[in-house]
């Protein structure tokens, strides 16, 4: 039995009585909550909790310790000592595995699924959109809300004008989760809306939604549907006045770049609405843009100007976020198209109403670079990492200048579909600390891999175990491993 020894004075001469305590394992509270993010009976975003995650838990030594769940959800373990790592893993509906790397005292998580988690999966059916009175030289969108989802017209789509197009439901371009039956009973609402580009006060060119319509009906992904409205003209009430400096932030970037070729760049910034800012700040649907994508020689394009635009989404909140890439190229042997692996920073934050002020500059983010396992660099494409079935890796990082709460780690496996090369998640890490775990046997022989690695600041809390909520100004400062293979 351990104990704590306790020697306390007595009253006779030359006693001393000596207590022995029984010292309990610390023990670690897990409060993990599912908010789901849905369109109320109003049509406008609202959240509701869900029933948490399976979990397992696993401590440093390699024990698994007893799990109790408490009246409130609560689940609690315990562990050695205060300084224990422990390893909890949460298995998601699609089998894929998240897991927490952590020492802190307790864990508070909040996972959020972005539309309906009761969503039926929809039949091959095709919809179309037809919007009699949309405005000359403007890009058409359908756009849902509840699954939200913002599919633009493409050259493929039939129709004789640009708003008058047809595509398959599954097919939607979807901002989290799988396919669903689109349904208004459950509030979900469809729009049509234009977009297209405009000049600001001082002349520079940028991209805004401009008109939209609401549009009636029962349900997408059942039967082929046809959606038809009238578009009106969206009050551009709001102003953004930005004063950006992307090329500071790209030369900052290009300092921890592997040393293959970078070739091309990314920089611009995105207004968005988002349903839920402090859940998930990145899935917004469009409202304005100035993007530009060029090779690394050429000169970045700034913004010092005022954008007007306007936000059709009823109870979506407006998030502006600003980024800047350089972007690696990587072609899978026997495939004929690349996939790029980007290394950067993306910022959210709340933009101001008017223009009266520039938006302040961004507290820059922490990018990670030079990733190694059990100390050698992953540093170019096609290493080869040793493995012993008995024993874990070591994946390690280093960081730019920049501030970072946790982090998020992601092994993807390289692999080629229909000619193109693309990548596929395998396993997910959240560390406080630039130290993951990997086991071994999550690698096959001669299977191609990368490790992505994304710094978050934004959640104050995290280092005390607090993760899943943030804070606007938010930030992710995203770095990459070269690829890897096992023998």
């Amino acid at each position: 039995m351990r104990g704590l020894f306790v020697a306390a004075g007595c009253l006779l001469p030359a006693c001393d009585l000596v207590i022995a305590l029984e010292k309990h394992p610390p023990n670690v509270p897990v409060s993990y909550e599912v908010r789901e993010v849905r369109n109320g009976a109003d049509g406008a975003p609202t959240t509701v909790t869900l029933d948490p995650r399976l979990l397992d838990v696993v401590l440093a030594d390699g024990t698994v310790p007893s799990l109790v769940t408490s009246s409130d959800g609560t689940v609690t373990f315990a562990r050695i000592s205060e300084t224990d790592v422990y390893r909890l893993a949460v298995r998601l509906p699609d089998d894929k595995v998240v897991e927490y790397q952590l020492a802190t005292p307790r864990v508070k998580i909040v996972e959020a699924v972005i539309g309906r988690n009761d969503r039926v999966r929809p039949l091959d059916i095709g919809v179309v959109q037809v919007v009699p009175n949309a405005p000359a030289n403007t890009t058409s969108y359908l756009v849902t809300t509840g699954l939200w989802t913002e599919t633009p017209h493409t050259v493929g789509g039939m129709g004789a004008t640009n708003m008058s197009f047809r595509f398959p439901w599954p097919g939607a371009r979807r901002k989290f989760g799988p396919p669903g039956v689109l349904a208004s009973a459950s509030g979900d609402r469809a729009y049509a809306t234009t977009s297209s580009f405009r000049l600001a006060k001082r002349g520079a060119a940028y991209f805004t939604l401009t008109h939209a319509c609401p549009h009636t009906f029962m349900a997408l992904g059942v039967v082929e549907a046809s959606l038809q409205c009238n578009v009106a003209p969206v009050p551009l009430v709001r102003c953004l006045h930005l004063e950006t400096d992307f090329t500071g932030e790209l030369a900052r970037i290009a300092g921890v770049l592997l040393p293959t070729e970078h070739p091309s760049k990314s920089s611009g910034w995105f207004v968005g609405a988002a349903p839920a800012p402090s859940l998930a700040p990145q899935v917004t649907l469009d409202l304005a843009s100035r993007f530009a994508f060029t090779p690394s020689s050429m000169p970045t394009t700034e913004s010092d100007d005022e954008f007007v635009y306007g936000n059709p989404f009823p109870g979506h909140a407006v998030v502006v976020m600003l980024s800047a890439f350089h972007e690696r190229p990587f072609v899978y042997p026997g495939a004929m198209f690349h996939m790029n692996f980007p290394t950067g920073a993306r910022y959210w934050s709340t933009p101001a109403d008017t223009c009266d002020t520039p938006e302040p500059a961004p507290a820059l983010v922490a990018i990670p670079h030079a990733v190694a396992i059990d100390g050698a660099p992953i540093d170019e494409d096609g290493r080869v990492v040793e493995t012993d079935p008995a024993r874990e890796l070591r994946v390690t990082w280093s960081d730019s200048d920049g501030s970072v709460d946790f982090y998020r780690v992601v092994l993807h496996e390289v692999t080629e579909f229909l000619t193109f090369t693309t990548r596929a998640t395998r396993h997910t890490y959240v560390v406080t600390d630039r130290l993951v775990v990997v086991d071994p046997s999550l690698l096959e022989p001669n299977k191609i891999y990368a490790i992505e690695v994304e710094a978050h600041a934004g959640a104050p809390n995290a280092r005390s175990g607090e993760l899943g909520t943030y804070d606007l100004p938010y930030a992710i400062g995203t770095g990459w491993s070269a690829t890897f293979r096992v023998p």
